[in-house]
């Protein structure tokens, strides 16, 4: 199977919109979607085969006071049900490091629940290592 792994960037904006329904069942206007890509502090990475889409990462660059070129935090890693333990999620795993070495970048992080077997399974096997056994994650939810 050739995988395809890229960033979408400006001028992908159907595309964005595209992984914005699939990811979350959002129909995003055009003009967010083509603010979002040409945003240089975000990723949408994408995983095609034979020219469909059936992975993505979203990811966000975050800016640091203690190391000039920042860090990504990935949010979020989907592959179509269909593609799953056939090496997409590794593809982009890889493409995700290579953008932190590319980059010069501090590192990538990523978070999961202790639950999640595949994605801790997933992280592992791709260099990620754990940080903090014991973090814990809070949000505060907005109103909207």
């Amino acid at each position: 199977m050739n995988i395809t792994v890229r960033r979408l960037t400006a001028g992908d904006e159907a595309i964005a919109h595209q992984v914005a329904r699939w990811l979350k069942g959002a129909d995003t206007p055009s003009d967010h979607a083509a603010a979002f890509v040409a945003n240089d502090a975000n990723y949408i990475i994408v995983a095609e085969v034979a020219g469909e889409i059936v992975g993505m990462v979203l990811a966000y660059h975050l800016d640091r006071v203690d190391h000039p070129s920042g860090q990504l935090f990935v949010y979020d890693v989907e592959v179509t049900e269909s593609h799953r333990r056939r090496e997409v999620d590794r593809a982009l795993m890889r493409h995700v490091r290579e953008v932190v070495e590319r980059e010069h970048l501090k590192e990538a992080f990523v978070l999961t629940d202790r639950g999640n077997d595949d994605a801790i399974a997933l992280y592992s096997s791709t260099g990620a290592v754990t940080d903090d056994e014991e973090a814990v994650v809070f949000v505060y939810p907005g109103s909207s």
